[in-house]
């Protein structure tokens, strides 16, 4: 099996196989530093941590760490599978020269995917004090951090200089970050404002935020706004649906749980996995619910 091979199962999600082949191709050759890129993302996706360790020792051994793509490969392998400490160790080891935005990029997206908003920020400017320009993925882990740790001030800012000051042009996920960052901070009505005033066509990334941060701050009002959006966005996700009537159930208003179901109904949709209708308390009116 080639390196390609290998990577094909690991973009497929197939983690074991892609590890039982890579410990095949051992016995029968050397693997380079792209099978190693290769493999590398299948100990992520698995969380496989010790035998990431065991072919990072191997890359070390065979002289194959050196090479920037596979340090960061392996940084990115450590950060996936929780361990940050060896992730930074990876990092701080490299040269001053292999310190690329896509390494500055993998740590700064290490910090968030553990909730360290404050180290992402860190991390984000320490790059920018070497010299480098952030670039759109930059921005996307960086707002995350701000996202998840709730840094608010601190992300709307690092929005509002990206295209200014870094000649970076918000996308999608870029404004989806900062309506999730408002949303989880319990700032419906202002995210729903700069939802509405994006420079570009809203999508459902984003009023899928607003919705999910609606339903957790129990926001009935901006639910249905988001939802309406979405409804027209994606007709056929059920999944929308769910959401709202879950919300209408919540707050007793049991015709609009009805009204749902027969718009499901006459749009043909089926429910999402993993969800079911309900009668609550012997009432003849439905509630979506998962489980």
């Amino acid at each position: 099996m080639s390196s390609p091979g290998l990577s094909r199962y690991t973009q497929n999600g197939v983690a074991d196989s892609a590890l039982r082949l890579f410990c095949e191709m051992r016995k029968r050759s050397k693997p380079n530093w792209v099978t190693i890129v290769s493999i590398l993302p299948a100990c992520a996706h698995s969380a496989a941590l010790e035998l990431g360790r065991m072919i990072h020792e191997y890359a070390r051994t065979m002289s194959l760490d050196s090479h920037p793509t596979v340090q960061i490969a392996i940084m990115g392998m450590y950060a996936k599978c929780g361990s940050l400490l060896e992730a930074r160790r990876c990092f701080d080891r490299m040269s001053e020269r292999d310190k690329t935005v896509a390494a500055w990029n993998t740590m700064i997206a290490a910090y968030t995917s553990q909730g360290l908003g404050a180290e992402s920020v860190s991390a984000f400017e320490a790059m920018v004090r070497s010299g480098l320009r952030p670039d759109a993925v930059s921005f996307t882990a960086l707002l995350s951090g701000c996202s998840r740790a709730g840094l608010v001030d601190q992300g709307m800012r690092c929005f509002d200089d990206m295209t200014p000051v870094y000649s970076v042009e918000a996308a999608h996920e870029h404004y989806a970050c900062i309506v999730d960052l408002l949303g989880r901070a319990g700032k419906l009505e202002r995210a729903l404002i700069f939802a509405n005033q994006m420079k570009i066509e809203s999508g459902p990334s984003i009023w899928g935020a607003l919705l999910a941060s609606s339903r957790s701050h129990q926001n009935l009002k901006v639910a249905e706004i988001a939802a309406n959006r979405l409804f027209e966005i994606e007709p056929d996700n059920s999944g929308n649906y769910v959401l709202l009537s879950n919300m209408y159930a919540e707050s007793g208003k049991w015709e609009e749980v009805k009204r749902l179901r027969a718009v499901l109904r006459e749009k043909g949709m089926k429910k999402s996995p993993g969800c079911s209708w309900s009668e609550i308390n012997g009432k003849s009116s439905y509630l979506f619910h998962r489980g």
